[in-house]
Order: structure tokens, then sequence, then C-alpha cells
């Protein structure tokens, strides 16, 4: 069954909604890293004696851990996006020396923020039976699911996933600023999601990954822009001389 034209287009939103989070690298497609640790197995003691599953991902044929909810069932996201997020700060000295008037030398000291990369992952369902279909809720430290408006209420997504609701009504979406920032209206954010922990290496892991693909991507444009101008020169033939 392919992609409705609806669902499709909110994949485009969501994007623009992610850009608008500071989100530097977004993939539509993509499984995020599977989660392994405790707070899986706190979460689903409730699903003890029934077996694990099998799929394959991204990053080869990993076992699935315990569901998180009876509809996370899935293991690729519509849209898998990377930030940046703050986590605290400190005061650094930075090696400068000052006198305020008559008094003992002082060190200068600089306040900065603590950053920590952030994966935040968007499901789209646009009618009840696609959403009664399940999705994937686990891998990242944010997880959203983006609907048209009323399709889905609150208490009905797990507790830690952030729901988004697309009002066609009032919906706009404009690059500005010399297209370096999205403005945006009629994406509403209705639930606000629960950070989940995801450990270091499986971070690390997409990273690599989101990077890998967007590379890929530019190669191809880059291929094609030769190809178009003309400049490339026919192979020279290699000619195998024999013994």
């Amino acid at each position: 069954m392919g992609e409705s034209s609806l669902h499709h287009f909110l994949k485009l939103a969501g994007y623009v909604w992610l850009a608008r989070q500071q989100c530097s690298l977004i993939k539509f497609e993509m499984a995020p890293p599977v989660i392994r640790d405790k707070h899986i197995q706190q979460h689903n003691e409730w699903m003890k004696g029934r077996k694990k599953r099998y799929a394959q991902t991204d990053f080869g044929f990993t076992p699935i851990p315990h569901e998180l909810h009876r509809l996370d069932k899935k293991i690729v996201l519509d849209i898998l996006a990377l930030g940046q997020l703050k986590d605290g700060d400190e005061l650094i000295d930075t090696g400068v020396k000052y006198k305020d008037g008559d008094g003992p030398e002082r060190v200068l000291w600089q306040r900065e923020d603590h950053l920590k990369f952030c994966l935040r992952g968007i499901e789209i369902k646009v009618s009840r039976s696609d959403f009664l279909n399940g999705f994937c809720a686990s891998g990242c430290h944010y997880h959203y699911l983006l609907t048209p408006m009323g399709l889905v209420r609150k208490h009905e997504l797990p507790d830690h996933m952030g729901l988004l609701e697309f009002n066609k009504h009032k919906f706009n979406a404009k690059w500005i600023d010399y297209g370096k920032k999205w403005e945006l209206a009629g994406l509403r954010l209705v639930k606000r999601p629960m950070k989940m922990d995801v450990p270091e290496r499986n971070v690390l892991t997409c990273v690599v990954d989101l990077a890998r693909k967007s590379s890929w991507r530019i190669s191809a444009l880059i291929a094609e822009e030769i190809l178009e101008s003309g400049m490339n020169q026919p192979t020279p033939s290699i000619e195998l001389q024999s013994n």
C-alpha cells in the first residue's frame, strides 16, 4: 500500500517543525538505535514471557526489546532528527586576569553551556486504523505523534510520547531570512513528551549513520550536476596486454 498525499505532506510539515527545534540532521524513514537499557525492562514487566521479535534494521539483524506500550510495535520512524540540548552549565577559567582599581588581581571566569546530542522521532498517522496498527515509540530522547486534529486523544498515547496536531485551515510554512530559519503556523504541540534515556553508544551510532546518509545525498547531487555540465570526458579504454 502506497503513501497517501496527506501522509507525505505531514512528513514535510514534521520536517519543518523539527528544523525549528534546532535539529540539524533530519532523515525520513529511518530506524533509531535499539534501546536495551534497564528502563525498558522496568516499564515492561507485564510483557515477561513473551518472545522477542526480530527485524532487519539499519544497524543489522537486531533483537527488538519489549514494547513500552501495546501500540509500540514498529521499529522505523517516519522522521528521525538529530539536534542539541542544553544539559547544565559550568564556570570556566578563561586564563585572563584583570585588576579592579587598586584591588587585587582577579581571574576572569566565563559560564559555558553543556550541550548534548538529542534524538527526536516523529510518527505520522492519518487514520484511526493506521494508528491502531502501531507505531515506533522507542529509541529517541523525545517521541512525537503527528496527526490531523482530533484523530487521537492524549490518554491513548504512551506517557512519554508527545502529540502534534495539524490544522489544515491554519497551516502555513515559509523559509525566511535567506533560508536560515522557518516560519510555521498550524502545527500545535498538544501534549509534551517526556525525555527518555538513550545509551550514549546508540546516540553516536545514529550521528554517524545520519551524517553518512546526508553525505550520500550530497554525492548524488554533485554527480548529477557534473554529468549535466557536459565537462566529463569519455573514460579512456584500457587495453590488457597478454604476455
